[in-house]
């Protein structure tokens, strides 16, 4: 029995197991402007004295007295002090002459030696592959780590070695892109093959990459966006940084052809005079580095998405957020979650102490050392210096946690289209206490002056070429239309993704709630009535419906394939009340909104066209129609309800055949008057069925206090509003009335007739 059970348990972990989906590594690139070197607090000192002496005058002289290791300079212009020229003297960039002249063309040289050396070792790889007929395996560190040793440590250093190594692992190991005749082959074979060429670097787009670890080489700074949109190139201080990182590079110097050479620090430092250096160090950089990338119009943009990732990082949120994501995926997977994550991010599974070394881990200390990497993680893994433009810049590597895509059950949504603008939002969060929603309108101004451009253009363009699309040549006469209707579809694409991704956004944490919808309605425009406006029939037009449909549904899928999607039908969205759940059939689309539509003048004497705001005559709710709609829409229980009020208006009945209504006709020679559909609970009808010869201002005071929600005593507007909306629910209601008075007597005639 005991074997049976553990049998069972082990069909249950396996199933666990399957269940616990992939983590997939985000690894995000924030691209820096290299302002210029940092210097010791001397030389800063001196260059801030410089800049108000001169009254931020450009600082050409003052760099240009750094790289010729002008001393006498600092003397007599700056009048400084023989212990702070010293200091000056002390400074391992000064005693080197290295500003961003010299820094920029020094990697500029490092970077054509580096890609010299990658050459050789990838084709030393695959030169002893060959002799050893050997393609099959992928490519292993030990391989690389001999050349490494050999070509790249001795005169580069250990990190810059560390950063080849990591770019030779990804163009030559791994997976080639696509599997041939259905098996996966290495990129080696491919190599042999032929499929695919050896990746011989370029000096254009090679990068110098720097691995290292830890959070000591970089320091964060706050930024003065003021002064920094004004800056000339070399006119910066430490103050308009965003941070600073430190970056390791072997010493050099110039021969006489005034040429660098790479030389090792014993030399540097005979040659420099170089004080508190190692015998075995290299050359340390601080580089000061920002955000401020983008230069319009002589003045620096700041780069939005990558200013976020650092402060995200100065603040502690990028560990945070690694910290909630491990806890998260523990607390949804359990034990399987764990094993998942010691698998993707390889945490040794041996002891490291002196005492214990090479014992086995159990699996929580080694939770307790994924744990503990969360620092490391929260900082950049490498940096990337990359050229650009006779510049360079500082890519820093980050390693992003993944997100647990979760949805709230309690977040429903719906999407109402509207006809004064694309779409009306809505999201619905349903709790004990009460209901809250929050709305987004897509407006649809810009959509409407491309279909109007294109309309014109296109009748132009037809216009034009009437005479010409006839006879011998067509294809060739028609080039000009083809071209603009190839243009407009490209437009109607962009256009359509971008609605495409606003939608989905708002839906998947845009949103106040900051949760993702468990299912979203949608309106069915293919089953609209054809009483649509022209501004609407433009954008309709404008936009590919099915495309649509289908991009919200697939982004929603992708995110969680859990989220239901469906479409509902539209024709009584606006009229039913998203707060008491009574049917207004008055506020009819055709009858009643595009007749009483708001005109309104702004102050730049243009008319402004709005359609009427939805009043529930029953509760006095006032909300816009669109609003109203997809409140409706993000309704679960919606269809419920409607159908309930369809049952007290009269709406659920079934159509009667046509052969039957005309043997009703022969029968009956009084033609009977259709009386409209209408909410029979309504107070206005049955006051008015009661006492016909009531007063309106009357009836107006009951149908006032009988409101849930009353007019602002202090909004004019909305009192004028409320009291015309009651004026057309009291002729609306007159009129059926008389209907049913007339209906009354032609049955009394009928029967006096029998």
């Amino acid at each position: 029995m005991q074997v049976k059970k553990t049998m069972k348990c082990d069909k249950e972990s396996e199933k666990g197991k399957e269940e616990v989906p992939n983590i997939k590594k985000i690894i995000r690139t924030v691209p820096l402007r290299i302002l210029r070197p940092q210097y010791s607090k001397a030389i800063e000192d001196a260059l801030r004295i410089f800049k108000e002496k001169n009254d931020d005058a450009n600082t050409h002289e003052f760099w240009e007295a750094v790289r010729n290791k002008d001393i006498n300079f600092f003397e007599k212009e700056l009048n400084l002090s023989n212990e702070k020229l010293d200091k000056i003297k002390e400074d391992c960039l000064f005693s080197m002459g290295i500003d961003n002249k010299v820094l920029f063309s020094y990697l500029d040289f490092l970077q054509v030696k580096l890609m010299q050396e990658y050459n050789k070792i990838i084709s030393n790889i695959f030169v002893n592959r060959t002799k050893n007929n050997n393609f099959d395996k992928d490519l292993e560190d030990k391989e690389i780590d001999k050349f490494i040793e050999e070509y790249i440590i001795p005169s580069f250093g250990s990190y810059l070695g560390k950063g080849v190594k990591s770019t030779i692992k990804s163009n030559l190991g791994g997976n080639f892109v696509r599997p041939i005749n259905g098996e996966k082959i290495n990129k080696m074979t491919a190599i042999n093959r032929g499929l695919m060429a050896l990746p011989v670097a370029k000096s254009d787009d090679f990068p110098i990459t720097i691995e290292k670890t830890g959070q000591d080489y970089i320091e964060f700074l706050s930024s003065n966006e003021k002064q920094l949109q004004y800056i000339d190139e070399y006119e910066t201080g430490k103050e308009y940084g965003d941070l600073i990182s430190e970056i390791t590079i072997p010493f050099f110097k110039k021969d006489d052809n005034d040429k660098f050479i790479l030389i090792k620090t014993e030399e540097a430092i005979k040659t420099y005079n170089l004080k508190n250096v190692r015998k075995n160090g290299l050359l340390n950089i601080n580089l000061i580095l920002t955000t401020y990338h983008i230069r319009r119009k002589k003045r620096w943009l700041i780069d939005g998405s990558s200013q976020s990732i650092i402060r995200e990082i100065a603040n502690k949120e990028l560990e945070t957020k690694w910290k909630s994501f491990f806890d998260k995926f523990i607390e949804k997977y359990g034990k399987n979650g764990k094993r998942k994550l010691l698998r993707t991010y390889r945490i040794n599974t041996k002891d490291r102490n002196k005492e214990t070394f090479g014992k086995e881990l159990s699996a929580e200390k080694r939770l307790e050392r994924l744990y503990s990497s969360i620092k490391a993680k929260s900082f950049p893994s490498r940096i990337d210096l990359i050229p650009e433009k006779g510049r360079w810049k500082l890519h820093l590597i980050i390693d992003i946690p993944p997100v647990i895509r979760d949805i709230h059950m309690n977040l429903t949504g719906g999407i109402d289209f509207g006809e004064h603008n694309i779409a009306v939002l809505c999201v619905r969060q349903e709790n004990k206490e009460k209901l809250e929603y929050d709305y987004y309108t897509i407006w649809g101004n810009d959509i409407l002056k491309h279909s109007q451009s294109w309309y014109a253009r296109n009748r132009m363009i037809r216009s034009k070429d009437e005479y010409k699309a006839r006879g011998h040549g067509i294809s060739r006469k028609m080039i000009a239309l083809n071209k603009f209707n190839e243009r407009t579809a490209k437009l109607k694409q962009k256009i359509t993704e971008r609605i495409i991704k606003e939608i989905s956004d708002f839906f998947l944490g845009n949103n106040k709630f900051n949760g993702a919808v468990s299912k979203l309605w949608y309106e069915d425009l293919n089953t609209l009535y054809k009483g649509e406006t022209a501004k609407a029939k433009r954008m309709r037009v404008f936009i590919n419906k099915q495309q649509l449909f289908n991009g919200i549904e697939r982004k929603l899928k992708e995110y969680n394939p859990d989220i239901f999607v469906s479409s509902r039908f539209p024709h009584y969205t606006s009229r039913l009340c998203s707060k008491c759940g009574k049917l207004n059939l008055y506020f009819d689309f055709l009858n009643y909104r595009v007749k009483n539509i708001i005109i309104k003048e702004s102050p730049n004497n243009q008319t402004m066209e709005y359609m009427p705001f939805f009043i529930c005559e029953f509760c006095g709710w006032k909300q816009s129609d669109g609003k109203n709609a997809s409140a409706n829409i993000s309704d679960p229980n919606y269809q419920k309800s409607l159908n309930e009020e369809k049952k007290v208006c009269n709406l659920d009945k079934k159509k009667e055949n046509n052969e039957e209504s005309e043997e009703k006709n022969e029968i009956n020679d009084t033609k009977k008057i259709k009386i409209k559909k209408f909410n029979k609970t309504s107070l206005i009808y049955i006051k008015l069925k009661e006492n016909p010869n009531m007063t309106e201002d009357s009836l107006y005071n009951i149908w006032k206090e009988s409101l849930k929600r009353k007019p602002n005593p202090k909004s004019q507007f909305e009192q004028k509003e409320y009291k015309d909306r009651f004026a057309y629910l009291i002729n609306y209601y007159k009129d059926i009335i008389n209907d049913e008075l007339q209906n009354q007597n032609a049955k009394i005639k009928e029967c006096n007739l029998f």
